[in-house]
């Protein structure tokens, strides 16, 4: 199989894997919901995962999208204090960590939410859980990966790249 092929493929286990965690999270929404609610959810979740994209399958925004989905899903059941099995838990949180990280701004999304599951559930209840502490070691130990095998990425890269954008929004805040 050639190199496109296997890329698609994988791309298409990794959305059928996240469509069974949104599965496992929305099965007792979907047990108390309405017949329409029941039948029109998944199909809509597929399209939004497949179909919608368009020419941006397979791209880094494609696939923050694709873990998106169940880790909000799960935000939205620790928020509401819905227990969730562990294993369950610790999977999504690993595929959103690697998902966020393919860009250094998807990392804005998990501090949002994670902000959002503090302010609902408390410091208490949001520290003891297993979730946040995930996210965080891993884009610790993916920053110092970084930083130890792509150095350069922040002698020449980052430094260009701040220097092209810095102008920029300044001029677009001032009048």
């Amino acid at each position: 199989l050639s190199g496109p092929v296997v890329m698609v493929l994988c791309v298409l286990a990794l959305i059928g894997a996240a469509f069974r965690l949104c599965l496992k999270l929305l099965s007792p929404a979907l047990r108390d919901g309405g017949g329409t609610v029941r039948m029109a959810l998944p199909p809509l979740l597929l399209f939004a995962l497949i179909v919608f994209p368009g020419e941006m399958f397979c791209q880094r925004e494609h696939l923050m999208v694709v873990v998106l989905f169940p880790y909000v899903m799960l935000a939205a059941a620790r928020a509401a204090a819905t227990p969730v099995p562990n294993g369950q838990r610790l999977t999504i949180a690993l595929l959103a960590a690697i998902g966020f990280a393919l860009k250094p701004y998807f990392l804005a999304i998990p501090v949002l939410i994670e902000l959002f599951v503090l302010v609902r559930r408390g410091v208490r209840a949001w520290v003891t859980d297993g979730v946040p502490w995930v996210l965080a070691i891993f884009f610790v130990a993916y920053l110092a990966a970084a930083w130890l095998f792509t150095p350069e990425y922040f002698s020449d890269v980052l430094p260009l790249v701040m220097s092209f954008a810095r102008p920029r929004v300044i001029r677009r805040l001032l009048p």
